[in-house]
């Protein structure tokens, strides 16, 4: 990615053209996203109700457990932030905050 990166500097430079970059700390992207947000923002973009409640179903009802010492605890509901791997969270992160 360095290397990537630096390429595109260096031909921004010679083409006299701007260059903006955007950082995520992914392990944080994921665990941002404000549900009710995303669900407002997929709508207010233009996805299909019957779209934003297929993506909906995928989270509503997620539970996790904690595993410390070999020791699970009980499970608890989740309820904020996407599943990790899921290719809305980037994108609702960056446009929850602007």
């Amino acid at each position: 990615m360095t290397f990537t990166f630096r390429q595109l500097q260096e031909k921004c430079k010679e083409h006299q053209q701007d260059l903006y970059a955007v950082f995520n700390d992914l392990s944080k992207v994921f665990d941002s996203v404000h549900r009710p947000g995303l669900w407002a923002i997929l709508s207010k973009i233009g996805c299909p109700v019957a779209l934003v409640d297929i993506i909906r179903s995928f989270h509503d009802g997620m539970r996790a457990s904690v595993i410390e010492n070999g020791e699970r605890s009980p499970e608890f509901e989740v309820s904020n932030g996407t599943k990790q791997g899921c290719g809305l969270a980037h994108f609702c992160s960056v446009s929850s905050s602007a």
